[in-house]
């Protein structure tokens, strides 16, 4: 309008179409479109060249936009909720799925970007992104084994392989920009990459320290923008399926007994460390993250008298690991909570309990690898719990039993082994609806809708659908979408338009 006295009726019509093309562009919100658009504006079939417009040398990766999902546990606190709301009534279906074509094993967790595209990553090598509809959009094959949980910051997917190579992808295209080896080995359980701050964060271990069933020895962290190493921490004991929070300049993490400590994220000076619960020297397969509430949530295992397997769910000050609460719980704690708002009166934490499945043998064979009682005279059986609990006190809020599963994880067979812990961690949705996935390879959707304290599958606070293979890797929450990686592949769940 501004410029119209100066123009030409049909420098006008011209420049009002540019800024229609330029409109259309943004609505389409993908970068690679954007582009497209604008240079065809610039071109001289579509503008005089005094009208053309130049793009600054960062125009192809885009500024920055916070993602919906940037790894296992959703945010960099690692909370496992979000204000984004997702399909709750999963009995229909995923509106599309996908299958691993090579060596057909999936761990991770999904990453939904601020597109709502979808990065996963396959135990054979190969990271792929998806749009939101289902359309591969690229693969990186990095040549080498991934068994971890990628992590999304600042337009970059960083992993790491079993090698301890830490790679920097680019969001956008896939390519590689940096790549660093930072130890002998990566465990090939499901570890998580962290990165923020500028910082990432990825479990290693040294010459002779491979643990059989995996587990890593020690912490890298390296220079988010150049791969350089910045430190190397090792905790008094191992870590497993590491996953930890960046918050306030610090990292905090807990080894595999339940021995949580808070780093400085530049230095690794320790500024707290608090023992494993009643010292324990049980193994858990579970973790430390930190709520929006700023408290430390961590998950551990303890044997008691008898012998039986119990989990516990500790709650710590952020500030100064002091104490807040402590439950513990009637089975085995293999997996972390997710803390965030449920419709209830407070903030609550959510919790799958139970033991971790049977490991599928040649011939039909199968070895109890986490016997629900220690004589083994449980029948490899399998059973399983979700708690809410309130997350200032720790009361519970409400406890939903699930059927009892026996032996291996659903789709597990001798040449196919996923061995996935007996839940993946919950995820919290903006309408205080829980997802829980499992050994069973059931999907579940849990919200207590009347505040009753009770979950009532009749009234529709509980449905599920069967998958029909285990899940090691959590889902992913964005606005409308529901992204669930069982061993097999994904299932995506959409909301109508």
């Amino acid at each position: 309008l501004k410029l119209k006295p100066w123009l030409k009726e049909s420098e006008t019509e011209l420049l009002s179409s540019a800024i229609m093309m330029m409109a259309e562009c943004i609505l389409a919100s993908t970068q690679m479109l954007a582009l497209l658009c604008f240079a065809m504006m610039t071109s001289s079939a579509a503008m005089p060249l005094k009208y053309s417009f130049s793009l600054p040398p960062s125009a192809g990766r885009g500024a920055a936009r916070p993602a919906f999902w940037v790894g296992k546990n959703g945010d960099v606190l690692r909370s496992g909720s979000t204000s984004a709301v997702a399909p709750s009534k999963l009995e229909a279906g995923p509106n599309w799925t996908w299958t691993e074509p090579v060596g057909g094993l999936l761990r991770a967790s999904p990453v939904l970007d601020s597109d709502r595209n979808i990065f996963v990553s396959t135990v054979s090598g190969s990271i792929y992104k998806f749009s939101v509809s289902g359309a591969e959009l690229w693969r990186h094959t990095a040549g080498r084994v991934l068994p971890v949980n990628p992590v999304l910051s600042n337009n970059t997917i960083f992993t790491v392989a079993v090698d301890c190579t830490v790679l920097a992808l680019d969001a956008f295209s896939g390519e590689e920009i940096w790549r660093r080896k930072a130890g002998e080995g990566s465990g090939v359980d499901t570890a998580s990459v962290l990165a923020g701050e500028g910082v990432v964060v990825a479990p290693c271990f040294g010459a002779g320290e491979e643990g059989k069933y995996g587990g890593n020895t020690y912490i890298v962290a390296l220079d988010a923008e150049d791969g350089r190493l910045l430190w190397t921490y090792r905790p008094s004991a191992a870590v497993y399926n590491f996953i930890g929070s960046i918050d306030q300049g610090s990292l905090v993490l807990s080894d595999e007994f339940g021995s949580a400590k808070r780093l400085d994220l530049r230095t690794a000076k320790t500024l707290w460390e608090v023992p494993a619960p009643k010292g324990s020297k049980k193994l858990s397969t579970g973790g430390a993250i930190v709520g929006p509430d700023k408290h430390v949530y961590v998950t551990s295992n303890i044997q008691d008298a008898s012998g039986v397997e119990r989990g516990v769910l500790t709650s710590y000050r952020f500030e100064d690991g002091s104490l807040l609460w402590q439950k513990v719980l009637p089975y085995a704690a293999n997996s972390g909570p997710a803390i965030g708002h449920l419709g209830l009166s407070a903030l609550s934490v959510v919790l799958a309990i139970g033991p971790n499945p049977s490991l599928p043998l040649p011939g039909g064979a199968t070895l109890d690898v986490d016997p629900l009682l220690p004589d083994f005279s449980d029948g490899q059986r399998k059973p399983g719990r979700v708690y809410a609990f309130d997350a200032a006190a720790g009361a519970q809020q409400w406890a939903f039993d699930l059927p009892d599963w026996h032996g291996p994880a659903a789709g597990d067979r001798a040449d196919h082994v996923c061995l996935p812990d007996s839940f993946a961690n919950p995820a919290i949705g903006g309408d205080g609806t829980a997802y829980i996935v499992g050994e069973s390879g059931r999907a579940y959707s849990i919200q207590d809708k009347n505040a009753d304290g009770k979950i009532s599958p009749e009234a529709g606070e509980a449905s599920y659908l069967d998958i029909k293979n285990g899940f090691q890797g959590a889902p992913a929450i964005g606005p409308g979408i529901l992204a669930l990686a069982a061993c097999d592949g994904l299932r995506v769940f959409l909301a109508g338009q």
